[in-house]
């Protein structure tokens, strides 16, 4: 069986579709985990150091503080800070992807 030169190039232009497709595919998800590195970074490294800038005591290195004395010490104001800051970067991300992808 013998294939014209239209069908030929009909299977060509479908193939670059399939292959542009999954090259948007992948590139998406380089942009959706690469956004959410740098979320979980940034969240990491704020939560790390806005309690230590916040805390008017001085915390000595050799205190383990349990999570109830943690809550009851002057750092408290960070860690709500951490979760707000953590909150509207969570939502901030989720529409980026809603308005880039469409997904609901």
């Amino acid at each position: 069986m013998k294939r014209s030169s239209i069908d030929i190039t009909d299977e060509v232009y479908r193939r670059v579709e399939i292959l542009d497709k999954q090259e948007k595919k992948r590139k998406n998800l380089i942009h959706v985990a690469l956004s959410f590195f740098v979320c979980f970074a940034f969240v990491i490294g704020l939560s790390v150091s806005v309690p230590l800038f916040i805390s008017d005591e001085v915390l000595q290195p050799t205190v383990v503080y349990q999570t109830a004395t943690l809550f009851a010490s002057g750092a408290v104001g960070g860690y709500v800070l951490v979760g707000v800051i953590a909150f509207v970067i969570g939502a901030a991300a989720m529409l980026f992807c809603v308005q880039k992808f469409g997904k609901k």
